[in-house]
């Protein structure tokens, strides 16, 4: 009975470090698209150690720091969201100027770009500096988008600028900024390209990097708001 009594003690006195204890507990999301199968790291542990993880509050950005009730045994469960929903979550950067062409040309590309479903996210980039090998070209920039693999020239454009006529072979065009919202069932990962071409003249396009770098960043707003636009 002495011995029984020294060890109800002895895991009462460590429920807590032996997790029998329910725990409010810190982490950064390795991959929540999915609200049922959240993978969190939980803070003071290796990456080997992240975590299933029940969100409450529907898909977690990756990356994102999230508050974590565990539970023992049946399981954690994420209970918010920590800090702004609007984040910079990828960026990329060119400082070299892009191969000169006069078809499209792909330019800066931005691969695995985490998104949820039915959430909105700002796309923009640094003001394009557009250069032709002759006077008199019209060029265009364009970004297309894919999520089912690196995006190519063929992908869906989303976003595009023209210049003037380049009297000078060169312009400045852009930033390029728009809004993109991930569709329904499209949560995991997008790749955006950027590219150049010509739209009327007789020379080669590229865009400028060397002075300036060339950018494209990607924020996280939020989720989805109505559209309250009214077409005139």
């Amino acid at each position: 009975m002495t011995e029984t009594g020294e060890t109800i003690k002895a895991v009462k006195d460590n429920a807590t470090r032996l997790g029998l204890t329910w725990q409010l507990v810190y982490g950064t999301v390795k991959d929540g698209s999915d609200p049922d199968k959240v993978t969190v790291l939980f803070d003071g542990d290796t990456s080997s150690l992240a975590a299933p993880t029940v969100s409450l509050v529907g898909p977690c950005l990756t990356g994102s720091r999230v508050a974590v009730l565990t539970v023992p045994p049946a399981g954690n469960y994420i209970l918010a969201q920590l800090g702004s929903a609007f984040k910079l979550i990828k960026w990329g950067s060119r400082s070299t100027n892009s191969t000169a062409s006069s078809g499209l040309q792909g330019v800066l590309r931005l691969d695995n770009i985490p998104i949820i479903a039915g959430h909105k996210y700002l796309i923009h980039t640094s003001a394009l500096l557009m250069l032709s090998s002759v006077s008199g070209d019209v060029a265009t920039a364009q970004i297309t988008a894919s999520t089912s693999g690196p995006a190519t020239t063929a992908s869906t454009t989303i976003a595009r600028a023209t210049t003037s006529d380049l009297t000078i072979a060169s312009a400045t065009t852009g930033p390029i900024s728009f809004i993109y919202e991930a569709a329904s069932g499209t949560s995991g990962m997008l790749s955006l390209l950027l590219m150049s071409g010509r739209l009327s003249g007789t020379g080669n396009i590229s865009i400028n990097g060397s002075s300036t770098p060339l950018q494209i960043h990607v924020y996280h707003i939020g989720t989805d708001v109505q559209d309250d636009g009214v077409a005139i």
